[in-house]
Order: structure tokens, then sequence, then C-alpha cells
């Protein structure tokens, strides 16, 4: 048996066009297809709510299995603390962690505790990773609002649309652009350099 989790950080639930309540903007409901169908084909949940935010706390909740707002707040996990991948270790499962959240790099947190295989993709959020050295246009991304804002958060768009992204899945290497700039994980502790595959546009995922 075959288990994938997908963890979208700070997506809404009715901004999946299988959500009962869907949005719309400027009269056309968000299209999210490939989500849709597997919704459809499976068992879609539209009263789940979350235990404990935002993101560290809400994988204490998961891989511990216990409440824990509002007893603990955005920490490491504790060495006492019996994490779902060091239960599934326990009983001979193979799992991995492959995340771009920048929070869970840090070794303080022990995020990778119990997984056989752990892949961190570097340069999301704050990550202070190596990015390419080329014009970013954040006009076409962000707005910045013209204020005294501007100089703490134009550093940071800056970085992450500066960040040569691609997200594999299978081989098959999905860009926002449609053109792979390259494997973020070639070169990384068990990545295959290799495999490059076909390239979908990175919207072909939702």
């Amino acid at each position: 048996m075959n288990v994938v989790v997908i963890v979208t950080d700070s997506l809404r639930a009715d901004h999946l066009g299988c959500h009962p309540k869907a949005v719309s903007y400027h009269g056309k409901k968000i299209q999210t297809p490939n989500l849709d169908r597997l919704a459809a084909e499976g068992v879609l949940f539209t009263r789940a709510f979350s235990e404990s935010l935002p993101t560290m706390p809400t994988r204490h909740t998961w891989w511990t299995g216990r409440v824990q707002f509002p007893f603990r707040g955005w920490q490491p996990f504790e060495n006492s603390d019996y994490l779902l991948a060091e239960v599934l270790w326990d009983r001979g499962y193979t799992s991995a962690l492959i995340t771009d959240t920048y929070h869970m790099h840090k070794p303080v947190y022990n995020c990778g505790r119990g997984f056989d295989t752990v892949v961190w993709v570097r340069g999301q959020e704050y990550d202070p990773w190596i990015v390419d050295d080329r014009p970013v246009d954040l006009g076409s991304w962000h707005r910045l609002r013209g204020d005294q804002s501007d100089s703490m958060w134009r550093e940071r768009f800056e970085q992450v649309l500066a960040q040569p992204f691609c997200l594999s899945l299978g081989g098959r290497f999905l860009c926002p652009s449609g053109d792979p700039r390259g494997d973020p994980l070639a070169g990384a502790p068990g990545s295959n350099e290799g495999d490059q595959g076909p390239t979908l546009p990175l919207g072909g995922l939702l």
C-alpha cells in the first residue's frame, strides 16, 4: 500500500473547484481540475477544521495525533514526542519527507525524525539560499504598496521570484514558466540527476 500526503500551506478550502462554496472571479468559478477529479473519485471532507495554526503548530498536531492548542506554540518537537514517521518506522514502513517549507529545514525543529528519506527543497520564503543573478519583474507577480513597507518586502519578493523552481513528480518537472531552468534537487542527496522527463506547466498540478 502506498500513501501520498500532499500539503499546501495557506490554501483556502473555497479556492478549490471541488468545494461547495468555491469562489468566483469575474463570473468564472475557480478551476482546479486535477484535484477536483481526485475529490470526485474519493471522499471530500467539507467540515474538516484545523486544530491548530500556523505552520509548525499544525505539524505538531498532525505528527503527534495530540491536541496541542493552546498548550504549545511555535516550538521544536519535544524529545518525548512519538511522531507519526517514527510509528511507521517501528512497524516496518518506509517513509519520505519532501518539503520546501523554510521553517522545517531548521535543525532545531527536528522535522526529519523517523523518516527514511528527507529532501529539503531550498529557497522558499526567507531561506537565505543562493539564487540566480537575473532581473525580476515584481509587477507580474507581486504588488508593492508604495509605502514604507516596500523596503521590507522587495528583497523577499525578488528572492522568491529568482528561484530556479521546478516541482518533480515521477520524473515530470512542473515549472511556472513551462520551461525547466534546471532541477532544484539535482546534486542533492537521493536525487536522480539523469531523470529529466517531460515538462508540464505548474498549473497542471491543480
